[in-house]
């Protein structure tokens, strides 16, 4: 009985070391904080077309602070979960430069080379109109600023609301900012 309790024991060890080494490679040892989202809030519910349809609240801010650093995110798969790296959540703010023009600008506070995104989504939506769906662009990651302009479909009504997330190359994805638009 003593062989098979050092076996147990050994193999205890052993599994301890592995899950150890694995949240080292993809949850940041404890480098960055653990995140999570909270469902997005709703408002009024709509019927369009026979469809019931609600849109996320409208933000109230002009604009966002970045998040200081990279994240880890809880993830679930076949294999189990666990935590993932992700990138900073952007700054954000935008500017209205016509009717369905909007500069968007984002920024960092600190990227390190362990979440450098390659690419920043940027969206911006009429978000209160029911069958209005947001206007993306895929902008490459070029450092710690950057601004784009968006242009809006004239057959929506005006944007009012922007959003920016970042995208690493094997796809983990930052929180989202969200903000109100600047007229």
């Amino acid at each position: 009985m003593p062989g098979l309790r050092i076996v147990l024991a050994a193999c205890l060890v052993f599994l301890a070391a592995c899950g150890a080494s694995q949240q080292g490679a993809d949850g940041g040892d404890d480098l960055y904080p653990v995140v999570t989202d909270p469902p997005p809030e709703h408002g009024e519910t709509v019927t369009v077309g026979g469809a019931m349809i609600s849109k996320p609240v409208t933000p109230t801010e002009f604009e966002m602070e970045p998040s200081p650093s990279c994240e880890r995110q809880p993830y679930k798969s076949a294999s189990g979960g666990g935590l993932m790296i992700v990138p900073p959540r952007p700054g954000l703010s935008a500017k209205a430069v016509s009717e369905r023009s909007v500069e968007v600008s984002w920024w960092f506070d600190e990227v390190p080379d362990d979440c450098r995104p390659v690419s920043v989504l940027v969206s911006i939506v009429a978000n209160d109109a029911p069958s209005a769906t947001p206007t993306t662009v895929t902008v490459p990651y070029s450092g710690e600023t950057g601004t784009t302009t968006v242009n809006y479909p004239e057959f929506l009504p005006p944007p009012d609301v922007a959003l920016t997330s970042t995208v690493m190359a094997r796809g983990q994805r930052s929180r989202t900012a969200k903000v109100l638009i600047d007229r």
